[in-house]
């Protein structure tokens, strides 16, 4: 087996052991220790591979976020956003546990990463319908990715309790027709 190949391996199951432990407690409460006696590799190991704990978070994110840009590429606006609460709710548990230990900016980053080109997307074909400045399509982009993320934190600040389906129905409703009035108003 290649270097890199055994190394991605190493890593997944890394970052297997601690999706099974995220299953059981927060992330603040799981030490390298719990981790490497999961996985059952040396301590060494993990540290040749990872920094921290924290850096095994971040690989994994990276992953979703580019397995989601992946998957939702040549979806409609609605899906993309319904396929992300779906891949949410089926990780409660293990986001919740990861959530709380973060920063919520650190969180939010993370979100806006994969949220912006999505909704970059629709900004910016509509925006072909009005003469607008580029500065002004980048700013409506923000506000939009603004506004969902935090309607997606809020949401897991409180359990992910239900009322996201409705949520969303009036995020595509501001998007829809709050993007068109605020294109209007700053055509030139």
């Amino acid at each position: 087996m290649a270097n890199g190949v055994k190394a991605n391996v190493t890593k997944k199951a890394i970052e297997g052991s601690l999706r099974k432990l995220l299953l059981e407690k927060p992330l603040d409460e799981i030490t390298v220790k719990d981790l490497v006696e999961d996985c059952g590799i040396a301590r060494q190991t993990f540290y040749y591979h990872f920094q921290d704990i924290y850096a095994v978070v971040e690989w994994r994110f990276q992953n979703v976020t580019q397995e989601l840009l992946e998957q939702t590429e040549n979806m409609g606006r609605k899906e993309a956003i319904e396929l992300l609460i779906k891949m949410m709710r089926e990780n409660k548990s293990l986001l919740i546990n990861t959530y709380r230990a973060f920063d919520r900016a650190y969180i939010e980053r993370y979100l806006s990463r994969w949220i912006k080109p999505h909704l970059s997307r629709i900004v910016r074909e509509q925006a072909k319908n009005y003469r607008i400045e580029p500065g002004a399509v980048e700013f409506i982009e923000d506000i939009y990715v603004f506004i969902l993320v935090n309607v997606l934190l809020n949401w897991v600040d409180r359990g992910m309790v239900s009322g996201m389906v409705e949520r969303l129905d009036y995020f595509y409703i501001l998007l829809e027709h709050g993007m068109d009035d605020a294109m209007r108003h700053f055509s030139r």
